[in-house]
């Protein structure tokens, strides 16, 4: 009984050893890229775009010189004047190209996301195709009554360690499913 006892403990420790190193290095495989990327600060703000009828969205553009760009730290929100606290905001993200004919800009868009204040981890912008740039363009989109605040912008920056306690108890309680199942699998070949 002790044995059993013993081989149940020690397989649920393996079990939560498991899903921790799942969570540690498969989902967050992008912090571990990140840090072979040269980070650059792009831009220190205290940029605050006051929202009126005629104004829902603003646009920054940002030289890069045609630097790589592989992912974006954006820090900005909006804030609700009446309650005194940021809100999230979406910003559709274009690269932009010289033209080697006319000279001009030629933006492509890349992503569209929102950034949330209670989600640190959405200020991290992962780029699918990376490439090099010679501009970025980000479209805020604002809503009435709301003030745009934008702080810092990072081009190639390196990522923190996210943990997701939520994913990290599904996949606990997936592992133990899976060995309840496998446990009895093998233990009736065992008996027969």
């Amino acid at each position: 009984m002790k044995e059993k006892r013993k081989s149940i403990i020690s397989s649920f420790v393996i079990i939560i050893c498991l899903a921790l190193m799942v969570e540690i290095f498969l989902f967050n495989f992008r912090t571990y890229r990140s840090l072979f990327f040269e980070e650059k600060m792009l831009g220190k703000y205290e940029t605050w775009v006051e929202n009126d009828e005629e104004n829902n969205s603003s646009s920054l553009f940002i030289n890069t010189n045609g630097e790589k760009v592989y992912d974006l730290f954006i820090d900005a929100g909006l804030l609700d004047e009446a309650r005194g606290e940021l809100d999230e905001v979406t910003v559709k993200i274009d690269i932009g190209d010289k033209d080697m004919n006319t000279g001009k800009i030629l933006f492509n868009p890349v992503t569209e996301i929102l950034l949330s204040p209670s989600d640190p981890s959405s200020h991290y912008v992962f780029l699918d195709n990376p490439r090099s740039a010679d501009q970025i363009r980000m479209d805020f989109q604002a809503q009435k009554g709301k003030s745009l605040r934008l702080y810092e912008v990072k081009l190639n920056a390196h990522r923190p360690l996210f943990i997701s306690w939520k994913r990290s108890l599904l996949l606990l309680a997936a592992g133990t499913v899976l060995f309840a199942f496998f446990g009895m699998f093998i233990y009736r070949k065992r008996i027969s």
